[in-house]
This record gives C-alpha cells, structure tokens and sequence, in this order.
C-alpha cells in the first residue's frame, strides 16, 4: 500500500510541477511579446 501511495504522490507532484513550468513559460513569452512591440 505504501508503494502505491508514494507513487501516486510522486506522480501528482511531477504533474503540478509540469503544470507551473508551463504556466512560467506562457508569462515569460507574453512578457517577451509585449518587449518585442515596444522595440520596434
């Protein structure tokens, strides 16, 4: 019981540190967007 606990914890912390990674990613090209329009 042990084992599967552990891997279902450790599966779900992967899975929301995957989802902060890409929720980083999508701010840091919209902050590079919004760079790129005012050095034109």
């Amino acid at each position: 019981m042990r084992k599967i606990l552990l891997l279902i914890l450790a599966s779900l912390s992967v899975f929301t540190v995957s989802c902060n990674n890409t929720k980083i990613l999508e701010e840091n090209t919209k902050d590079n967007e919004v760079l790129n329009k005012y050095k034109i």
